[in-house]
């Protein structure tokens, strides 16, 4: 079974640099629960400016709740290719803090959920399918 997560972060008007930065220094200062590879996470910059994230698995309210990465708000993919299954998770900054504000559920391996997210709210997460 093949299951992975992605997680975009759009930086608002802030520096996309920044953004990562924090998006690090968070996960490092986080437990093992918030992300296994903490000393070396999987991030990356794309070319608009959006920061990304893999990880394998996660409870995503908590780990938000662990993030301090001020940005304008992140989308979550939580896909499972055998299962063809996938659920997005729009979250926005709030207050200093991220707040669930959509989610979106698909068996198409996430293109709906991506589709969703990207017309409704603008967003577009990594596309791996």
């Amino acid at each position: 079974m093949s299951h992975w997560t992605s997680v975009v972060f759009e930086p608002g008007d802030r520096d996309p640099d920044d953004v990562e930065a924090d998006l690090r220094a968070s996960i490092r200062s986080a437990d093992e629960t918030v992300c296994r590879e903490r000393e070396d996470p999987k991030t990356w910059q794309e070319d608009d400016g959006r920061v990304g994230w893999y990880l394998h698995g996660f409870a995503y309210d908590e780990t938000f709740a662990a993030l301090t990465v001020p940005c304008r708000r992140a989308l979550a993919m939580d896909i499972t290719d055998t299962e063809e299954a996938a659920t997005g998770y729009l979250y926005e900054w709030v207050d200093g803090v991220f707040l669930r504000t959509d989610v979106y559920t698909d068996t198409e391996y996430g293109r709906k959920s991506l589709d969703y997210f990207l017309l409704e709210h603008g967003l577009q997460g990594e596309r791996r399918v």
